[in-house]
This record gives structure tokens, C-alpha cells and sequence, in this order.
């Protein structure tokens, strides 16, 4: 069995997954709400669109809609109506409010896509110079190779980032190029059907490494899979639709046992080496007393997150809000303030503005943000927060249509589109951090593919002559 990438969004996988979703919440206490919520998504992802658009903006997309629906989960398993959550008064116009916002920003993608395509032009229009023309493929191989070496400076770039707080941004968007790797090796597995095993050992380093940090970075490599996985344009073949299953189901259950265990670990784990690290969560997760209805709760209110928009509508209903904020005006300022120059700029804060906002408290050396879309609505109300979102569309639509019209082949393309952008502006973030992180993050990696990239290309694609010279790059359109 196999089926194609690009029918998933035709009508009529539509109705069918829009049928089964019907059936699942004939149970639920939100009907109403769960409607516009499952509607929203596919509309979504058609206002993006589906002709030559990169596979992350329907991720970015696909994130925002799974932290809206969240909320709607957690109040389902609690077996209670939305209204009767705290702030329940405002926590259906919370889930409406960002599911506008979601549509916003996707329309924005579109916008920005043909906007770069009238200044760019179209991908399949851009000539590639002929030395590094090699039908657009990567071989397995130096791919691998490559990521053996990202993988390494990718821990020494993490240690300089902290250490030299003036360059901690582009250190740790050159380690984005970890990902370009992955993304390259996993379309290159899905193109020839071959070296599932080096994907796999990949996979399981990363949730290996990721499980013993502090913020447990094991779900991005996952992730890049998956979306290389959606952008393959062949047919896909039922296994790898199974494998691609099975990885999701793997994180979930991975994220169930860390949401029980994250804070006992977090506050053990510097005491221990990292073998004792592993053992520690060898031990609890392989224990077997884990209660996964509560872990289920916990990790779908911590997924959902319209809950602080709907208590500052709260807030706002009480009296008015606290003033000086300007969370956006505050944003466009840190961009025009690099640390590297500004030295005593201080630091970016999510926790402080949270409580400064809100009035909460916030334990722990954990930085809990309002998300932007919350901080739109301080800063411009309803319905004028849609436009910035829509704004941070166009950009983001902009962003990927830049990468995906540079003069290398179609392969390199995606997977430095992807690497870019699939971590940026989700629900929680907040946009002083986002904003700044998405510009240097193109300005760094777009260096990286100008500069980095010809110095590898001939011998990336398997041509044993290695690098490309000055002298061969004489230019034809791509195939």
C-alpha cells in the first residue's frame, strides 16, 4: 500500500479524518468548541496552501493548532466543560481568539510565500551552478559523516554559547545545522528505501542525548524525521507510515514518563554523572509504577496553552491591566540592540514579564513565557492582535521561500528551510525572544548555505574529486 504525500490534504482524506474526529468527541463536554477546532486545522493548512510550499510551515501551523487543542484534551479527560475551568468565563474566547490567530498566521505564510515568489521567483525556475548539479541528491555516506560532525561541535557550540553571552544567538543557530543533517539524511532514506538502520541509530541517539539534559531536548530530531517524512513528494509506502507512527507514539510516551519525573531528575541530575543520569532514567522509566492517567493530565495541560490568555482577559475584566509592557515595540527594540554590541543589555526574562503580568508565582530555574499571542493581545486587544500574527506569517512565509529559491540543488533546499524555522514561534514562545531568534537564525544559516555549503557540495552529492572549484560553476536550470 502506498499513498501519496499530497493527497492527505484532498477532500476526501478530509472528511474522513474529519468524520472519525466527530466520532471521538460525540463524548466530550466541549462539542462546541471541539467543532471550530477541527475545522480550523485543515483550513489552515489550505490557506497555506499545498502547491512547492516547504512541509514546516504546515508544521509551524500543526504546532499552534495542537497547543490550542490541548487545553480542550485536558478538560475532556478531567470529564469537565471548558466554562467550568478556572477563568472558565474567558477560556472558550481564549481557544477562539488563538484559533484566529492560527488562521492568521497561515494566511500570512501564504502572503509571504507569493510575495518572495514576485522578488525571488519560483523554486523550479532556479538555475543551479553545474558543478553541483548532481540530479539534486545527497549521498549517504559524507550525509552521515556530516552529522557525526555536527553532532560534536554541536556540544561545543552549546558550551561557547553560555560561556560568551555577546555571541550565545549565532552560536546556537550555527548548531542548527545538526538538523540540516538529519533532514538530508532522512529524505534520502525515504527517496531510495535504503539505510533505515543509520536513520533509526540517529533516532535513538538524539532521545538517548536529549533525555539527560535539562530542558530534554529529545523530540526535535524526531520531528525533522517526520517532516522530511511529510515532504517527500513520492508516494509513501504503508511501512513508512507505520515507522513514522510509531516514532510519534514513542515520544508520546517518552513525554508522559518525563512530565511525571522531569522535576525529581531536574533536581538530582547535578549531583550525578552522566551515567549515573542514565541509570536514574533507566530505572524510572523501565519501573512500571508510573500512574499514566495522571500523566496524561499533567502532559496535556502542559501542551495546551490558552490558559494564560484567558487569565489575562480575566485580569482585564478586574480592572485595568498593568502598563508599560509593549511587548512587541520592546521586541523590534532587542533586535536593534545585539548583545554582541549592547554588552549590558539585560537579560530577556520570560518568567519576570509572566509574573510581572499576571501576578503568579513561578518556581524553579524554568522560563515560563505568556506566548505572543497573548502579548499581542496586551499590546493591540482583540481583533487587532491578528494583525502582527498575520505580520509573523508573512515573515515566516518570506523566510522559507528564501531558502527554498537558493541556487543549490532542490535537496539542499528544504532541508535548511526546515532546520530554520520548524523550532520558531510556538504558543508559548514569547515574541522579544522569537523575533530576534528568527532573524538571526536566517542570517546565520543563509551565511552557512553561501558560504558553507559550496565548500562541500561535489563532495556531499559522492563525487570523489571533493570540493568544487571557482572555475566550474558554470550555471543550468535545475532538472
Amino acid at each position: 500500500m502506498r499513498v501519496a504525500v499530497n493527497s492527505l490534504f484532498s477532500a476526501r482524506y478530509i472528511a474522513v479524518v474529519g468524520a472519525v474526529a466527530a466520532v471521538l468527541i460525540m463524548w466530550s463536554s466541549n462539542v462546541a468548541i471541539w467543532i471550530p477546532c477541527i475545522l480550523g486545522l485543515p483550513l489552515a493548512i489550505w490557506l497555506v496552501g499545498s502547491k512547492d510550499v516547504p512541509a514546516v510551515l504546515w508544521w509551524i501551523v500543526a504546532i499552534l493548532w495542537v497547543s490550542i487543542a490541548g487545553d480542550l484534551v485536558a478538560a475532556d479527560f478531567s470529564g469537565q466543560a471548558v466554562e467550568h475551568l478556572s477563568f472558565g468565563g474567558y477560556r472558550a474566547r481564549a481557544i477562539y481568539y488563538c484559533l484566529g490567530a492560527m488562521l492568521a498566521l497561515a494566511y500570512g505564510m501564504r502572503v509571504g510565500r507569493s510575495l518572495g515568489a514576485k522578488q525571488m521567483g519560483h523554486p523550479e525556475e532556479i538555475t543551479v551552478p553545474a558543478a553541483w548539479n548532481f540530479n539534486g541528491d545527497v549521498a549517504l555516506n559524507p550525509a552521515l559523516i556530516c552529522y557525526a560532525a555536527s553532532f560534536f561541535s554541536g556540544v561545543i557550540l552549546g558550551q561557547l554559547a553560555y560561556a560568551i553571552p555577546g555571541l550565545t544567538q549565532p552560536l546556537l543557530a550555527l548548531a542548527l545545522l545538526k538538523f540540516v543533517c538529519i533532514y538530508l539524511i532522512a529524505a534520502r532514506v525515504f527517496q531510495t528505501n535504503r539505510g533505515h538502520l543509520w536513520l533509526l541509530a540517529i533516532a535513538v541517539l538524539e532521545i538517548a542525548v536529549g533525555m539527560v539534559s535539562y530542558f530534554s531536548s529529545y523530540k526535535e530530531a524526531i520531528f525533522i524525521i517526520l517532516i522530511a517524512l511529510v515532504a517527500n513528494r513520492r508516494r509513501l509506502s504503508f511501512g513508512h507510515m507505520v515507522a513514522g507512527l510509531v516514532a510519534l507514539v514513542i515520544v508520546f510516551w517518552i513525554s508522559l514518563v518525563w512530565t511525571v519525573i522531569k522535576d525529581e531528575f531536574r533536581l538530582t541530575m547535578a549531583s550525578m554523572t552522566t551515567g549515573e543520569q542514565v541509570a536514574w532514567l533507566e530505572d524510572h522509566y523501565m519501573a512500571g509504577d508510573i500512574d499514566y492517567a495522571d500523566a496524561f493530565s499533567r502532559l496535556s495541560q502542559r501542551v495546551g496553552y490558552t490558559t494564560f490568555l484567558a487569565q489575562t482577559m480575566d485580569l482585564e475584566a478586574a480592572g485595568p491591566l498593568p502598563q508599560g509592557f509593549d511587548f512587541y515595540e520592546g521586541a523590534i527594540k532587542n533586535i536593534l540592540m545585539p548583545r554582541l554590541f549592547f554588552p549590558d543589555k539585560p537579560a530577556l526574562d520570560d518568567s519576570a514579564s509572566t509574573i510581572a503580568l499576571l501576578g503568579i508565582v513561578i518556581y524553579g530555574n524554568t522560563s515560563v513565557g505568556v506566548g505572543f499571542v497573548t502579548q499581542a493581545y496586551v499590546d493591540f486587544g482583540f481583533p487587532w492582535l491578528l494583525v502582527p500574527v498575520w505580520i509573523i506569517g508573512v515573515l515566516l512565509g518570506l523566510a522559507a521561500h528564501y531558502f527554498m529559491t537558493r541556487p543549490v540543488p532542490m535537496a539542499i533546499r528544504p532541508a535548511f528551510a526546515t532546520a530554520t524555522l520548524f523550532l520558531l514561534f510556538r504558543l508559548e514562545t514569547n515574541i522579544d525572544k522569537e523575533l530576534g531568534a528568527f532573524f538571526i537564525d536566517i542570517v546565520v544559516m543563509g551565511l552557512a548555505l553561501k558560504f558553507g555549503y559550496p565548500m562541500i557540495a561535489q563532495w556531499l552529492a559522492g563525487n570523489p574529486t571533493g570540493l568544487a572549484g571557482p572555475a566550474t560553476l558554470a550555471s543550468k536550470p535545475s532538472p
